[in-house]
C-alpha cells in the first residue's frame, strides 16, 4: 500500500513541473504578441525639416548661391512605435556640407544626421539641391556725383571727394551689372565750402535690373561743395625792371583791358583785378614796340576765358632842353604909380628842362609864365626874385626845372615932374 502512494506522488511532481514551463513558454509568447501589437514597427514623415548649412562660412567667403533654393524638405524615418513618436521636426537635422563645393558644382546633397540606434532615415524628399553658384569677386569704382536740386545765381558747383574710390564686394555676374557707384547730392540743401555726408548708391547698367547683391566697403562718403562763378576783371600789367640807358616806358596798351575770368564765389567776390605775370623792362629795347602772348598771373582754381593777351608799348628818351623866355615876355605886377618905365635885365632868362623828348618837344617858351613883383612905390634898381609856371593846359609829366639866375635886375624910372 505504501509503494503505490510514492509512485503517485512521484508523478505529481513530474507533472507539476512540466506544467510550469509550459505556463512560462505560453507567458512569454503572450507578452511577445501583446508588445508586437501595442509596440510595433513604424516609419513616419516629418515635413518642413529646416536644412542646415554646415561650413557655410569659408565657402561664403569666396562664393555665393545666385538662385533661390529649398529652405526645408520631408524625412521619412522608421523605428519602433514608441520610439518614433518621441520625435519631432527638431529632432531631425539634415543638413548640406559645403566642405567640397566649388563654382562648377550643380546639386547639393541633402544628408540626415542619424537620430539613434533605435531609429533609421529611409529618405528625404530632395535628395539634391539645384543651386547656381558664383565666385565672389571685389572691384574698385570710381566715386560718380549725381547732382539733383537747383542753385539761385549764375554759379554752379564743383564738388571735392574725401575718397574718391570705394571697393565693392559681391558675385562677379553682379558686378558686372554695376553701371557706376555714385554719390546723390542735393546742391540746394548745401552750404558752400561745407562738407556733406552723402550716401552712396549702386547704379545697373540698365532700368530693367533689379537690386544688385552686392556689399560696398563704404556706405557714404564727405563732399565739400564749392561755388563758382565768372565775373569781368580789370588787367594790371606787372612791369619789372628798367629799360637800358635813359629810356623809359611812358605809355602801354592792351589788346583788352578786362578779362572774363571764372572761379570759387568766395574769390571772385573781392576780386576786381587781376595782374599779368612779370614783364621785365630790363630786356626790353626800344625798337620792341609789342609784345605778344602775355600771360595773367593766376593761379588755380582760377582760369580766364582767354589767356592770348598783347600788349604794345612806347618807350622815350630822357634828354634836356633849354627853354629861353624874352624879358619882354615877363609880367610884371604892381607896378608903381610913379613910374615912368621899368626896364629889365639879362635880356634872356633861360630855363634846363630835364625829361623825356615827347613832352619836351612840345613845350614853346609862351608855354611859360614868368612873373615879378615890384615893391610898392620902388623907385630905383634892384635886385628881384622872380616866380614861374606852366600854363595849365601844358603837359609837364616828369620834367624837371632849373634856372640860369634866380634875380632879375629891376630899373624903375620915375615920371619926370
Amino acid at each position: 500500500m505504501k509503494k503505490l502512494n510514492n509512485n503517485f506522488s512521484n508523478i505529481s511532481v513530474g507533472n507539476n513541473f512540466l506544467y510550469k514551463i509550459l505556463s512560462f513558454v505560453l507567458a512569454v509568447i503572450l507578452w511577445l504578441l501583446v508588445t508586437y501589437n501595442l509596440n510595433p514597427e513604424y516609419e513616419k514623415t516629418f515635413s518642413s525639416v529646416e536644412i542646415k548649412y554646415e561650413n557655410f562660412g569659408e565657402f561664403n567667403d569666396g562664393f555665393e548661391i545666385m538662385n533661390q533654393v529649398e529652405k526645408t524638405v520631408d524625412v521619412t524615418v522608421s523605428g519602433k512605435r514608441n520610439d518614433i513618436i518621441k520625435l519631432n521636426s527638431e529632432n531631425i537635422y539634415a543638413y548640406i556640407d559645403f566642405t567640397e563645393v566649388n563654382a562648377d558644382s550643380k546639386k547639393l546633397p541633402v544628408k540626415v544626421r542619424p537620430i539613434s540606434s533605435k531609429v533609421a532615415v529611409l529618405g528625404v524628399s530632395e535628395e539634391y539641391i539645384d543651386v547656381v553658384i558664383d565666385k565672389k569677386i571685389t572691384k574698385v569704382f570710381p566715386i560718380e556725383i549725381h547732382q539733383i536740386g537747383k542753385l539761385k545765381g549764375e554759379v554752379w558747383p564743383e564738388f571735392v571727394l574725401e575718397e574718391k574710390l570705394v571697393k565693392v564686394t559681391g558675385p562677379s555676374s553682379e558686378i558686372n551689372k554695376i553701371k557706376e557707384v555714385a554719390a546723390i547730392i542735393d546742391v540746394s540743401d548745401v552750404k558752400d565750402g561745407k562738407i556733406t555726408e552723402c550716401t552712396l548708391e549702386v547704379i545697373p547698367k540698365s532700368t530693367e535690373v533689379g537690386e544688385i547683391r552686392v556689399d560696398i566697403k563704404m556706405k557714404s562718403v564727405g563732399i565739400k561743395m564749392v561755388l563758382y562763378t565768372k565775373k569781368e576783371l580789370e588787367i594790371i600789367p606787372n612791369f619789372v625792371g628798367e629799360p637800358d640807358g635813359n629810356i623809359k616806358l611812358v605809355s602801354h596798351t592792351l589788346s583788352s583791358d578786362k578779362i572774363l575770368v571764372s572761379g570759387p564765389l568766395v574769390k571772385l567776390n573781392k576780386a576786381n583785378y587781376v595782374y599779368t605775370e612779370d614783364i621785365d623792362l630790363s630786356s626790353v629795347s626800344r625798337a620792341d614796340g609789342k609784345i605778344e602772348d602775355v600771360k595773367l598771373d593766376l593761379s588755380p582754381p582760377l582760369k580766364a576765358e582767354a589767356d592770348d593777351l598783347t600788349i604794345a608799348l612806347e618807350f622815350d628818351e630822357e634828354i634836356n632842353k633849354t627853354l629861353v623866355v624874352d624879358v619882354n615876355d615877363v609880367d610884371i605886377l604892381n607896378v608903381p604909380k610913379s613910374a615912368k618905365a621899368v626896364v629889365l635885365s639879362p635880356k634872356n632868362i633861360e630855363f634846363e628842362l630835364l625829361g623825356y623828348s615827347r613832352v619836351l618837344e612840345k613845350i614853346k617858351p609862351n608855354d611859360m609864365i614868368v612873373e615879378l613883383k615890384i615893391p610898392t612905390d620902388f623907385i630905383g634898381k634892384k635886385e628881384l626874385f622872380y616866380s614861374f609856371k606852366f600854363k595849365a593846359d601844358v603837359d609837364v609829366k616828369d620834367v624837371k626845372v632849373s634856372k640860369s639866375t634866380e634875380k632879375l635886375t629891376v630899373r624903375v624910372e620915375k615920371v619926370d615932374e
